[in-house]
């Protein structure tokens, strides 16, 4: 049974499935090495964000951590097909533009719940964001 084979019986069946592996599966990891390789990276992407937002405690400084991270200026939009957060990853830690809305909310997402964050998609038929849920006040994000 292949990875992506279990994830989808996981699903079907209602067991816990985490989205990172997911994500990850679903971009085209076949085996558990290179989901660990890839969640190596994004442990790479968190020190990152430690240094550069230290003792961030509240969703929005965390999530500004976040942003910070990526925020590249008016670097034009890549319009891409792909939506492997593979291809993000190592876009980012090669100091590439990461590239569409989509792989973006990816990266944002896998990172936001690393640190313990409540995360909704707001999926337009365009574009996908994000929404930090914070007690009676919800954060939205831009993730073009």
């Amino acid at each position: 049974m292949t990875l992506e084979d279990k994830l989808m019986d996981d699903v079907r069946n209602g067991r816990h499935v985490e989205l990172e592996t997911a994500a990850l599966i679903v971009s085209g990891c076949k085996t558990e090495e290179i989901i660990s390789k890839y969640k190596a990276k994004i442990d790479l992407l968190e020190k990152r964000i430690d240094r550069d937002t230290p003792n961030a405690g509240s969703p929005l400084q965390v999530i500004t951590g976040i942003h910070n991270l990526f925020w590249q200026g008016e670097i034009p939009y890549l319009k891409t097909q792909k939506f492997e957060l593979s291809d993000a990853l190592d876009a980012k830690l090669a100091d590439k533009p990461v590239g569409n809305c989509a792989i973006l909310s990816a990266l944002y997402a896998t990172l936001a719940l690393r640190r313990g964050l409540k995360v909704q998609a707001l999926v337009m038929p365009n574009h996908v964001a994000l929404r930090v849920l914070n007690g009676t006040r919800p954060i939205d994000i831009e993730t073009t």
